[in-house]
This record gives structure tokens, C-alpha cells and sequence, in this order.
């Protein structure tokens, strides 16, 4: 009795976990096609079930392949558009340029000025954050202090940086 339950168990589970990566994998907009014969469906159909998992930087590569007529894979601008802006949805700096320069042409998407400034100014904010991030992290790092007066310093900063 306990191996017929274990074994419904193993394949109830195996049915779950395949219901979820072909929900996942095939919510994009179009199904992507080889280009080629160097084209892999399989390996194109891994990299996007790593996305819908909130990888944001394959998000962002899979935006690049379906743009790039070199990859192998059929050129898709509204898939390309689509993975950018997941990208930048979550949170991949890099993407939100891309989706905004998208969005301002109407390539792979709805001509979208309103969008592609909002896009634009969030990445110009959340760069210059950055760089202040990146400014007083390395000046820890050059200056000749005492471990315990960098840590004072980096708690005085900290919350300061988070607000902006």
C-alpha cells in the first residue's frame, strides 16, 4: 500500500511541475521559431522558463535573442519588447533603457511616449543612486580609517541612500 501511494505521490507531483513550466513558458506573447539550423527550441524554452522564474538577466538576454537576426532564432520584436520590459519590471536596470527606447520608436509595442519617459527617468534615478552607492563604497575602501570609524560612517550613510 505504501508503494502505490508514494508512486501517485511521484506522479502527481511530476503533473504539477509540468503544468507549471508549460503555463509559464508559453505565456509570452508568440511561440519563437529557428532561424537556422544552429537554433535550439529546447535550449530557447530553458532560458524562458528561467525567466518566468524572475531571472531578470535572462529575461533581458532573451529580449536581445529575439532581436538579434544572428542568434539563430527568428527575429520577434514583440517577444524582445516583452522581455525587456519583464526585465525591467524586475528590477534590471539595463532593461529599462532598453523597453524605454522600445517604447518610444514602437518597436515591438504601442509608439508609448509617456511610458518610454517614465522608463527613462526611473533608470536615470535609480543610476544616480547607484553611482552615490558606488561613490561612498569605494571611498571606504581608498580611505585610511579604522574599521570601526568606516562602520560608523557607513551607518550614518546607509539610511540616507536607502530614502532617495
Amino acid at each position: 500500500m505504501k508503494q502505490n501511494s508514494a508512486s501517485t505521490r511521484i506522479l502527481r507531483i511530476s503533473l504539477l511541475i509540468s503544468t507549471i513550466i508549460s503555463a509559464s513558458v508559453w505565456a509570452i506573447p508568440n511561440q519563437p521559431e529557428c532561424a537556422d539550423e544552429d537554433c535550439s527550441l529546447a535550449k530557447l524554452n530553458t532560458l524562458r522558463a528561467l525567466a518566468s522564474r524572475g531571472h531578470e538577466q535572462t529575461s533581458f538576454s532573451l529580449g536581445h535573442i529575439f532581436m538579434n537576426p544572428e542568434s539563430g532564432v527568428k527575429t520577434d520584436l514583440e517577444n524582445a519588447y516583452y522581455y525587456f520590459d519583464k526585465s525591467a519590471k524586475q528590477g534590471f536596470l539595463p532593461a529599462y533603457r532598453q523597453a524605454a527606447g522600445m517604447a518610444a520608436q514602437g518597436i515591438g509595442t504601442q509608439k508609448n511616449m509617456a511610458e518610454a519617459k517614465r522608463l527613462m527617468k526611473f533608470a536615470a534615478d535609480e543610476a544616480l543612486i547607484e553611482r552615490q552607492r558606488n561613490m561612498l563604497f569605494s571611498s571606504f575602501l581608498i580611505m585610511n580609517l579604522p574599521t570601526k570609524k568606516k562602520r560608523l560612517r557607513l551607518n550614518f550613510w546607509k539610511p540616507k541612500l536607502k530614502k532617495e
